[in-house]
């Protein structure tokens, strides 16, 4: 709520001439929307990653501790998958929240248009017209939803798979080697991923919800370098 209403203040005080330079169905929703976006889908997922973080390196602390090469094994398994989905997906979710964002700004710059000038609209029969494009826009927003829910599973199924890889390694290993040794350490690998699984796949969900919601950074920077030149330039004129 404070962010929303520091927002609010910031746009106010930058004066008309900001405002009519800028749509005033976008600045609202920056202020009601893009505030409450950028704590459910930034801020709380950091806290969510630097939780399971500390959780993860207490784990392996510990697993280092007890057992380097399990330790090492187990790091080898998940490392790849986070630097894959790491390199593969970090651009498309932030082109899909990209999206998302100006086709809901989009939105609300139509209704609010439609609205204020509904006799306009009217005297020139220009509502099909503004209700198709705001078709067209909801039908975007479905669509980028839908990939973003099928990008979010992928954590969880890269995860799953790469476990279900390095468990089978470890019976292949057990199989063909009676070593109790071996076979004391294969376990204490199994245990480890098993355990770190969990929070390995909330920090990799968080962050792609990071990714998705990273607009919300960029409409915020933007207000507060608009406010700082809107500043220097009034201290100048002074």
């Amino acid at each position: 709520y404070h962010l929303s209403e520091g927002l609010y203040k910031e746009y106010y005080s930058q004066g008309l001439s900001f405002i009519k330079q800028n749509n005033s169905a976008n600045l609202t929703r920056n202020i009601n929307v893009v505030t409450m976006m950028f704590v459910n889908g930034v801020l709380k997922p950091i806290a969510t990653i630097i939780s399971d973080g500390l959780l993860i390196l207490l784990i392996l602390g510990a697993l280092v501790c007890y057992s380097p090469v399990a330790a090492l094994l187990t790091i080898l398994l998940f490392l790849p998958i986070v630097a894959t989905l790491y390199l593969g997906l970090r651009r498309k979710l932030n082109n899909l929240g990209d999206d998302e964002n100006k086709a809901q700004r989009t939105k609300a710059r139509l209704v609010s248009d439609s609205f204020r000038g509904y006799a306009e609209a009217e005297v020139f029969n220009a509502f099909p017209q503004i209700f198709n494009i705001f078709q067209d826009e909801t039908n975007k927003i479905i669509d980028i939803r839908k990939r973003h829910a099928t990008i979010g599973q992928l954590p969880q199924m890269f995860t799953e798979i790469g476990l279900a890889i390095g468990l089978t390694i470890i019976i292949l290993i057990s199989i063909n080697n009676s070593s109790d040794n071996l076979a004391f350490l294969l376990g204490i690998f199994a245990i480890a991923a098993l355990r770190l699984l969990p929070s390995l796949r909330s920090i990799l969900t968080s962050w792609s919800m990071m990714r998705y919601h990273g607009y919300s950074i960029d409409t915020l920077s933007e207000a507060t370098i608009d406010s700082h030149q809107q500043k220097h330039q009034t201290t100048e004129r002074l």
